[in-house]
């Protein structure tokens, strides 16, 4: 119970300091929560709204998650808000999108600058 409690803690605070620097306008509906070896999204009641079922996640920006998906050779990817994959986890490594823009590792390439380019997430 403890360690849920810390998690919770934890996760309150990342979330206020991510917000401090974030356009007031874009409000935070879904938080990624640890839950057993996975990560899972949770709403502000708690409600499971995402399984778990990523290895790593993040808050949604720009309406997008950066995701892992589970397993030794886990790459990233982004998700929705409905858990479905909007870019396919093909990544070594990747950054949470920021104004329409992330960077994205493919295997032994160079770091690259992504645009979002899906206007019905804008």
């Amino acid at each position: 119970m403890k360690n849920k409690t810390n998690q919770w803690i934890v996760l309150l605070a990342s979330v206020i300091l991510i917000s401090c620097g974030k356009d007031k306008s874009e409000e935070i509906k879904l938080f990624p929560v640890k839950s057993g070896e996975n990560y899972e999204y949770v709403d502000k009641e708690g409600k499971i709204i995402i399984n778990p079922q990523f290895a790593e996640a993040s808050i949604f920006r720009d309406r997008l998650a950066l995701v892992k998906a589970s397993g030794e050779k886990g790459k990233w990817g982004f998700i929705n808000e409905d858990g479905k994959y909007v870019i396919n986890a093909t990544y070594k490594s990747a950054t949470t999108f920021n104004e329409g823009l992330a960077w994205v590792v493919t295997e032994n390439g160079a770091p690259i600058m992504s645009k979002l380019l899906l206007p019905s997430l804008r």
